[in-house]
């Protein structure tokens, strides 16, 4: 099992970061990692057992489930379905507000690789993962400290 985390202080409320985070009518705009995504059911809105799928600007997708969702705190979500050199992957994003408007914001992905796959390009994985997830946090950062609370 591989891990992967990145954080960031964003100067908004936890609850403002937070809310950005899941709004899939904006995510779009602001996530330089995702290409499409859609609800998988009647759902519109992120909640335990909702699944959504994404499609990554690399052209990768993958269907995930909510297994937590705690506002303004944080969400977790597990890998139903997803790109064939993944046995698993699991992230957890969590919101913490250190002071008024001040966030620590932290995105912690869990994955195993199929043996081949971990054998060879296992650390680039994680390399590109640790680089993606840094980009989102910096986008999501720029999002948030542009729009008011």
């Amino acid at each position: 099992m591989r891990s992967s985390r990145q954080n960031i202080e964003i100067n908004s409320s936890a609850d403002a970061v937070f809310r950005h985070s899941q709004d899939y009518q904006s995510r779009l705009d602001w996530d330089p990692f995702l290409k499409d995504l859609k609800f998988l059911s009647d759902e519109s809105a992120p909640a335990i057992g909702v699944k959504v799928w994404v499609k990554s600007k690399n052209n990768m997708s993958m269907t995930v489930e909510y297994v937590s969702y705690n506002p303004p705190k944080h969400l977790a979500v597990k890998m139903i379905d997803g790109p064939f050199i993944f046995t698993t992957f699991a992230g957890v994003w969590t919101f913490r507000e250190k002071a008024s408007k001040i966030t620590n914001v932290e995105f912690k992905y869990n994955f195993k690789l199929k043996f081949l796959f971990d054998l060879f390009i296992g650390k680039v994985v994680k390399w590109k993962l640790d680089r993606d997830m840094n980009k989102r946090l910096l986008a999501l950062k720029e999002f948030c400290e542009n729009e008011s609370d």
